[in-house]
């Protein structure tokens, strides 16, 4: 009963649990793994793999045994492993056996058997024998459908070091293509080309990568003599980072979200006419439209490539094949078929404090704990009062003033801030797990004819921009000033290590002379200042203005 709820786990053999089958998948590629007791290998066992494996033919076949054989090269076959072999080979999708138990000769083998045309390859490796018994050394097996390649590599992750011997590092051609065998491999796509480098290193901007993936990289170098050079094929894994920020006690903390969630969907633009975008990919009708208690989520599509590149649109609702959209840059008129986007959802107050993590819990609706403050993103002027108070109450967040309905599902929104008010002296600890993000940002500044405007601010970035480097003035976001005593715009930045509500702003940066200056610091050139660190909030107060920019930042890593 241990493992009836796992996804992955699909029945067993007898009465117990010690042969089992289990399915996944992986990279477009269907799995069954099929592992067997040790020196278990009679009719009956042997029969009910043949059952199994008859109602997966369109999976790919791992048989996982206690004992195929020798630690060799080639592997001699014991009872068990050559039973087994001989009465699955006539599975054309049975590809690889792995097993361990032997070790007297260093703990690693391997052979290759071919029945009908059709290959099979055996794995040994046992690392017990070996000093501190092995130091956790583990085979990693990455699979590139692209190159129809599997790659073993051997790893201790107590010593962090790889064992590099022709029995410890190998590879194999396998037919990873969705038609079988002669089907062209993906092609190889260049995601950038630099020129004219220097001796060194040289990076390269890969966009639009997906969670969960694993992706192929390499480096072809020419000379001006037009001789090349190119790199080993590399590969890593996306996955999600975390990111901590500390929340004082009877204080006023300006939060910001560095990571985003992990993307639903991903597709490229068909076409594209007012706030309807039409995709080449389809969906089920109505999937990215919030219904509560139903479907939670809110959902916004971020643009990675084209005119529109780093902008996010709100989704109001999709169809089959598009999606309605809002614009809070004022048209969407610069989207263009084929341009990729990512389809992602919104943080919400129930997916950066679960169940009230983070915060202090708050025991009635009138003695409030903690609470969540969001900034007003609508009023015209300065120094605004927020929009609405959350606080968590009986596993619910609410809102000040609406009763106990539930407020779980409210949006954050990506590239602001809100602050958390501890009204008790209890410190907590802000901890969220969520993706980078790889792309430019495009943060659409509020600006009024008539007054000046605050917007509040949180770069969706996890590490630490200067000033010079945050682009504000090169993209036209942020008016220089004429004279230090005539500033235009501004920039007002917080010290969340100080415990204080209701913070005045810590440092009032303005841009005079081609560079940033700090007020009550005269003409120093503050350019290389760290002012927008992961996690924090800031307000860019713009002067009077009829045009509302966009501020445009692409990474710097």
């Amino acid at each position: 009963d241990h493992w009836t709820d796992k996804p992955y786990y699909a029945g067993h053999y007898s009465t117990n649990n010690d042969s089992w089958f289990n399915l996944f998948s992986a990279g477009g590629l269907d799995f069954i793994v099929l592992s067997f007791e040790y020196d278990r290998y009679g009719s009956t066992i042997l029969q009910w793999a043949d059952d199994v494996l008859a109602t997966n033919q369109n999976r790919r076949v791992i048989v996982a045994i206690h004992n195929a054989g020798s630690d060799a090269t080639p592997v001699d076959f014991s009872a068990q492993g050559q039973a087994i072999y001989d009465e699955l080979k006539v599975n054309t999708n049975f590809f690889l056996m792995l097993a361990g138990h032997r070790f007297g000769n260093d703990g690693e083998g391997s052979r290759s058997d071919t029945s009908n045309g059709h290959t099979t390859r055996t794995y040994v490796s046992d690392y017990q024998g070996r000093t501190n018994g092995g130091d956790g050394l583990m085979r990693l097996m990455r699979f590139s459908p692209s190159n129809n390649l599997v790659t073993i590599t051997t790893y201790s992750p107590w010593t962090g070091k790889y064992e590099t011997d022709a029995d410890s590092q190998m590879s194999f051609s396998y037919n990873m293509q969705p038609n079988g065998a002669g089907v062209a491999p993906t092609p190889w796509v260049a995601i950038a080309t630099n020129t004219g480098v220097a001796p060194g290193t040289n990076t390269a901007m890969w966009a639009g990568l997906q969670t969960s993936k694993t992706y192929e990289w390499y480096a072809k170098v020419t000379d001006s003599a037009g001789t090349t050079a190119s790199t080993p094929i590399q590969s890593f894994t996306t996955g999600s980072v975390g990111f901590t920020l500390p929340l004082l006690g009877n204080s006023d903390t300006l939060v910001s979200l560095p990571l985003v969630r992990p993307q639903t969907d991903s597709d490229t633009v068909a076409s594209a006419s007012g706030n309807n975008i039409t995709t080449v990919g389809t969906w089920t009708p109505g999937q990215f439209f919030y219904t509560a208690g139903v479907q939670t989520n809110t959902y916004y599509a971020r643009f990675l490539t084209g005119a529109s590149a780093g902008r996010i649109f709100p989704i109001v609702t999709n169809t089959a094949t598009t999606l309605v959209v809002t614009s809070p840059y004022g048209s969407a008129a610069s989207i263009a078929p084929g341009d990729q986007l990512s389809i992602e959802p919104y943080w919400t107050l129930g997916t950066v404090f679960p169940n009230g993590s983070g915060i202090n819990i708050s025991p009635t609706t009138g003695n409030r704990n903690t609470e969540i403050l969001v900034p007003d993103s609508v009023t015209g002027g300065i120094n605004l009062s927020s929009t609405a108070i959350y606080y968590f109450n009986a596993g619910l967040w609410k809102q000040v003033g609406k009763g106990n309905t539930s407020f779980n599902d409210v949006i954050l929104p990506p590239n602001t801030h809100f602050v958390v008010r501890h009204n008790v002296g209890t410190n907590t600890t802000l901890s969220i797990g969520g993706l980078v993000v790889s792309v430019p940002l495009a943060v659409p500044l509020r600006t009024s004819s008539t007054n000046r405007q605050d917007n509040a601010i949180g770069l969706a970035r996890p590490v630490t921009v200067t000033l010079d480097a945050s682009q504000l003035v090169s993209s036209g976001a942020f008016a220089a000033s004429p004279f230090p005593g005539t500033r235009t715009d501004e920039l007002l930045t917080f010290d969340n290590t100080v415990a204080q509500k209701n913070k005045s702003a810590s440092a009032i940066y303005y841009y005079w002379s081609s560079a940033w200056r700090r007020v009550g610091s005269g003409s120093l050139d503050v350019g290389p200042t760290p002012v927008f660190t992961p996690g924090t909030g800031l307000i860019i107060r713009k002067n009077t203005n009829a045009v509302s920019p966009t501020w445009l930042t692409t990474p710097t890593w």
